[in-house]
This record gives C-alpha cells, sequence and structure tokens, in this order.
C-alpha cells in the first residue's frame, strides 16, 4: 500500500467518523442540535464529506463503496429519520 493510497483510506475514515459522531448526536441527544456549535459541526462534516467524495471521484474512479457499508449507511440514516420523526 503506498502513501498516496493511506492518504486516501485516513481521510475517508475521518469523515465516516465525523459524520458518525454527529449521527449519534441527532440520534441520542436531538436538543443539542439546536445549538450554534452543533450546527457548526454538522456543517464543516459535511463539507468535509463532499470534498472527499469530489477527491474521491477524481484521484481514486475505480473504488468502490462495498454493499455493507451502503447497507449500513442506509440503516443509520432509517433509524434516524424515525427518531426525529416520531420521537
Amino acid at each position: 500500500m503506498d502513501i498516496k493510497e493511506k492518504l486516501q483510506t485516513l481521510s475517508r475514515y475521518g469523515v465516516e467518523l465525523l459524520l458518525l459522531a454527529a449521527w449519534a448526536v441527532l440520534m441520542f441527544f436531538p436538543g443539542w442540535a439546536d445549538t450554534r456549535g452543533f450546527q457548526i459541526f454538522l456543517a464543516v462534516s459535511i463539507a468535509c464529506a463532499v470534498i472527499h467524495s469530489l477527491c474521491r471521484k477524481q484521484f481514486f474512479p475505480g473504488q468502490n463503496i462495498s454493499r455493507a457499508e451502503k447497507t449500513a449507511a442506509a440503516c443509520l440514516i432509517a433509524a434516524l429519520f424515525l427518531r426525529l420523526v416520531f420521537f
């Protein structure tokens, strides 16, 4: 694994951890979502995810996201949606 692949993997997991932290706050502490600090954190997390996605398309066009990752992301989003709508 060369340095380029290591940096790409590190940035990928960093972005995923940022988004997972934002998901956890929205899921378990929805009252914190109204604070200015969380809104800034969420905006930065989403910006990092968009930048990472654009860089991945440009520098790593052959890399695919596994089916398990897509399924896990869909389940987390569905759980958050249900939590915010019904509780």
